[in-house]
């Protein structure tokens, strides 16, 4: 993040009687330490009911009968948990370039932006799973605070819970894009606010003109590489490498691109001293119209004495840094962006004899051993370290591939980065559920709004697709006859 000294705060939405570009003006800058100040200290990321249970508004909900005692959303409806989030900040002296953009990177589940005093526009201002990324640099000050507020909102069908309980609650929930387990399921209590909030990171970015995003890499090995690797010999690894660009200017750049895969290695086998390894090196001109957004691709290129990504139990996973850089042709640094990935070659097929699905990795059949996973904690705090450590988790129970499960949340970055690291496969599953999406309950319809679905998985396979282990499957969406729709 770009800026400095923020401190952030929430106050339920009608207890505030002013406008999101009142509540920005220098002038009406809330205080947390007034007595009679609706407003209190909170935690980004950080759900609404995460930051009253943190500031003692409500017991924890995971013991005894607490959960009880908080009102569902259900019951009392959306206005008990619309919230403001509101915080200031200033901008690092040694960010000189002249574009800031302002990363939502999970909010749930509608949400007005407002900055110094003026209402930002924001294009796509519902649904849980996607990332905004806003250009922000003409209502920033360069001397001083800045203020910022999110008014955000709760699903717009948040459900009822039956006295019985239930898969889901009475699937409202469902014609929503957000997490179905927020209504309750066989292995978790209804949560009261469904999750609203800020469940994931805000940022900001300063760039020039050109701005890059999710850099990734695709890698296989060619029939003669697996025959090298089954002759003991080194391997040729392939790979495909791309980048998004963004022309954020209203003139036509022309500017170089450049790559470079490197890993660290030991000098010697017995030494601790370590030293980085370039494995290749690209340098590519581009030129970008105005305003335009493009997905930039490098030539396939071969990388040799590669070393292969293994699931857990089967091998190691050593993994390459992605760096990619673009300066414009007068010189001038515009941004910056890096991923890890591993090389290997990964093959998912229907076994004729069985009629199961069979994996193979590096030309090795895989045994899997799954488990599944939807979050580890139902108020969303989820903090990168923990998150590595439920990974690290099902590596040392000797699993090698982990379900996210249809009904559960969107996992980011952190998440993948630890599956990298530990050896697990990862079968995605997006938001659908056979409970709520026309098996079990609801509709086979759900959710409502199908484009702003496939916007959501869209940005998450392009925030997820650097790591060695995702598994490309459509999963369980064609034994429901009407999913996906036909667009």
């Amino acid at each position: 993040a770009a800026g400095q000294g923020e401190m952030w705060m929430i106050a339920k939405a009608r207890d505030i009687f002013l406008s999101g570009c009142e509540l920005t003006s220098p002038s009406h800058a809330p205080d947390p330490l007034h007595p009679q100040s609706p407003w209190m200290p909170a935690q980004v990321p950080g759900t609404v009911l995460a930051n009253l249970v943190g500031g003692g508004v409500y017991a924890d909900p995971y013991i005894g009968f607490n959960s009880m005692k908080i009102p569902d959303i259900g019951e009392v409806g959306p206005q008990e948990y619309t919230y403001w989030y509101f915080c200031s900040f200033e901008l690092h002296e040694e960010m000189p370039l002249p574009y800031w953009w302002l990363q939502l990177d999970g909010i749930n589940y509608s949400f007005e932006l407002f900055l110094n005093g003026k209402k930002v526009g924001v294009a796509d201002d519902r649904g849980m799973f996607l990332r905004r990324c806003i250009d922000v640099s003409d209502l920033l000050e360069a001397d001083g605070s800045n203020f910022m507020a999110l008014l955000v909102r709760p699903p717009d069908h948040y459900g009822t819970i039956p006295p019985t309980g239930g898969q889901g609650g009475d699937h409202e929930l469902a014609k929503d894009v957000a997490s179905q387990f927020f209504q309750g399921w066989d292995w978790v209590i209804p949560v009261a606010d469904r999750g609203t909030g800020v469940w994931s990171d805000i940022l900001l970015k300063n760039t020039g003109r050109l701005v890059l995003q999710d850099a990734y890499a695709q890698s296989w090995l060619e029939p003669g590489d697996l025959g090298d690797l089954k002759a003991g010999k080194p391997v040729t690894g392939q790979s495909k490498f791309g980048v998004n660009i963004t022309n954020a200017s209203d003139e036509e750049i022309t500017a170089v691109l450049t790559l470079q895969v490197q890993h660290t290695d030991t000098a010697f086998a017995d030494s601790d001293e370590e030293f980085v390894v370039i494995d290749l090196l690209l340098k590519d001109t581009i030129t970008i119209a105005p305003r335009q957004v493009v997905d930039f691709l490098f030539p396939p290129q071969s990388i040799s004495n590669a070393r292969l990504w293994w699931p857990n139990g089967m091998g190691e996973q050593p993994l390459y840094d992605l760096v990619m850089t673009v300066v414009t042709e007068e010189g001038d640094f515009s941004d910056g962006c890096q991923s890890r990935f591993g090389i290997r070659n990964l093959e998912s097929f229907v076994d004729k004899a069985t009629g199961g699905r069979k994996f193979r990795v590096n030309g090795s059949d895989v045994f899997v051993r799954g488990g599944n996973y939807i979050c580890s904690d139902a108020l969303l705090r989820q903090p990168r370290e923990r998150v590595r450590s439920d990974v690290q988790l099902h590596a040392h129970a000797n699993l090698n591939m982990m379900r996210c499960w249809g009904g559960a949340g969107c996992q980011r970055k952190p998440f993948y980065d630890a599956c990298d690291e530990f050896g697990i496969m990862v079968w995605v599953e997006f938001w659908i559920t056979g409970d709520d999406d026309g098996r079990g309950g609801g509709s086979a319809d759900f959710p409502l709004d199908h484009e702003l679905f496939m916007r959501c998985a869209e940005d998450l396979v392009r925030s997820v697709i650097p790591p060695p282990l995702f598994v490309p499957l459509r999963t369980s969406l064609p034994s429901i006859s009407s999913l996906p729709p036909p667009q």
